[in-house]
């Protein structure tokens, strides 16, 4: 395995915990075997500036939850753009806990955005580390 991305899914589990390192690893090496087709590791976890828009613009069609990327796992390219984006996610009402999920995102070669799909993944709550 290339040292730099080891040193980049160590420092991701350091930083967003047990759980989010579980989930990062499992994609990292689940995108480096091939079983997901043409995608691919994304080349930095960062949510840069032009994927944080194009989430944000597909993002205001949702209603009752809000989604807050945290980091760009995989993408795949084809007439545009497909990312893997890990996001918390929470329901928008007083006292509810915050969820982690993947979130599809397709970006068209003229720039227009939405989100193709949503999965849960765990949430937030000391008992989900334990």
């Amino acid at each position: 395995m290339d040292f730099e991305l080891y040193k980049i899914s160590r420092e991701f589990s350091l930083e967003y915990g047990t759980i989010l390192g579980i989930i990062w690893l499992i994609t990292f090496f689940t995108c480096m075997n091939g079983m997901m087709g043409g995608w691919q590791q994304a080349d930095t976890p960062e949510v840069t500036d032009e994927i944080a828009e194009a989430f944000s613009k597909a993002a205001e069609k949702l209603l009752g939850v809000d989604y807050e990327p945290v980091a760009v796992l995989s993408r795949q390219v084809v007439a545009g753009t497909n990312y893997c984006i890990l996001c918390e996610s929470k329901v928008v009402a007083p006292d509810t806990e915050t969820e982690y999920c993947f979130v599809y995102l397709y970006v068209d070669l003229e720039g227009n955005s939405e989100i193709t799909d949503i999965v849960n993944v765990a949430n937030g709550s000391e008992e989900a580390e334990g």
